[in-house]
């Protein structure tokens, strides 16, 4: 999870704006209706992270403890898609 903490966050934004247009492309492009909730779902997360991601930069800018705080709920939300991936596996 901390590896993203290591990066920079342009990177850490591309990374999250990649995975958020092959889940909207995934979810556009299906038909079976279960599927496509689910791609929408994976969608509005990486959309979710991508605003996040977006907080913590403003708030290095400005306040170092609410920026980790920030961290912190990208953190457990990355988590917490991982723990569904690896459930799906």
């Amino acid at each position: 999870m901390f590896l993203f903490f290591d990066m920079e966050w342009e990177k850490v934004y591309n990374v999250a704006k990649e995975n958020y247009i092959r889940w909207k492309k995934l979810a556009q492009s299906e038909s079976n209706l279960e599927e496509k909730l689910k791609y929408y779902k994976k969608t509005v997360f990486w959309l979710e992270i991508l605003l996040i991601i977006k907080e913590v930069e403003e708030l290095e800018k400005v306040d170092e403890k609410e920026a980790l705080k920030a961290k912190e709920a990208l953190s457990k939300k990355l988590s917490n898609y991982l723990n569904e991936i690896l459930k799906e596996l």
